[in-house]
């Protein structure tokens, strides 16, 4: 039979009897105390790390080996992509009779592996700091919110249109100063339709941030927020956003390349195929100072 887990044991003993009760009588089993649930969750999560750093292993050594794990792989640093035991080659002009060529950095071998290529440019330009200038911005926002305009419908303005468009918005403006004028509230306070509600977040240099919700949420807006996007929409003024301690106004007027929103959509040029629009793209975003060796096309 089954004996109840007490503090001291949460385990589940079999054929043992009450410690109070007679020999052959055992205590009836109430289900796991907060002790043992503390113990499972504890288990799965040492279970699921071991796992993670088994499959990393694995897709980029090839072996998965679980005795090939230290203990410095089991931190957050050396999880992480930029993380890298690796020296630091040129993997665009490899040779298979360069005494330094690995095949997991060679996209024509089968065992190429696209993590550790990654790791291994990102050792290039930490090896060579002075050349190739690296960088990393985080950013953090408290209290930050959004409003938008209450109306529902917005027309194109024509020429029709225009007179009616700026009567309503007088006759909204005098509205709105009469009813602040009345309550005895700012004009700062009338936010219109509340998009964000006040939030505190930190984004780490190397972290990736997914935005869930549902449509009309507020997951574009937030992502428009941080990345100083934001035409259609306003920033409450009690909003602070930093960037490894440059302001959001900064941001916008020096470093207007470095923080940049990607939308969902993709924008082609219909006068241009396929392999034009790419390789465009390609040498444009090629950057100045490129590995020594290559060439921009």
């Amino acid at each position: 039979m089954l004996q109840a887990p007490s503090s001291s044991n949460s385990g589940l003993n079999q054929g043992n009897a009450a410690p109070d009760g007679p020999p052959n009588e055992t205590q009836p089993y109430e289900g796991l105390d907060a002790a043992a649930q503390e113990e499972i969750k504890e288990l799965a999560r040492t279970l699921t790390s071991q796992s993670s750093l088994l499959s990393q292993e694995k897709r980029i050594t090839g072996t998965g080996d679980p005795n090939t794990l230290t203990a410095a792989s089991s931190s957050s640093l050396s999880r992480s992509i930029f993380a890298s035991d690796i020296k630091g080659v040129n993997p665009i002009l490899l040779d298979v009779n360069d005494p330094d060529y690995d095949e997991t950095l060679d996209p024509r071998s089968e065992n190429f592996s696209s993590v550790r290529w990654v790791r291994n440019m990102a050792q290039i330009c930490e090896n060579d700091s002075d050349f190739y200038k690296p960088f990393s911005l985080g950013c953090a926002w408290k209290d930050l919110s959004a409003s938008g305009d209450s109306a529902d419908i917005t027309y194109q303005g024509t020429f029709g249109n225009m007179p009616i468009k700026y009567l309503k918005m007088s006759w909204r403006c005098i509205s709105r100063r009469l009813f602040h004028r009345t309550h005895g509230k700012s004009e700062d306070n009338d936010s219109g339709f509340q998009i964000l509600k006040p939030m505190d977040g930190c984004i780490n240099p190397g972290e990736l941030l997914v935005v869930l919700g549902r449509p009309g949420a507020g997951c574009t807006t937030l992502l428009k927020s941080i990345s100083v996007n934001t035409h259609g929409f306003k920033i409450s003024p009690d909003t602070i956003i930093t960037y490894n301690g440059f302001s959001n106004k900064e941001i916008k007027n020096h470093y207007r390349g470095e923080v940049v929103y990607n939308a969902e959509s993709d924008i082609h040029i219909p006068h241009l195929t396929v392999f034009q629009t790419l390789y465009t793209v390609a040498r444009l975003k090629t950057p100045r100072n490129r590995i020594k060796g290559v060439d921009r096309d």
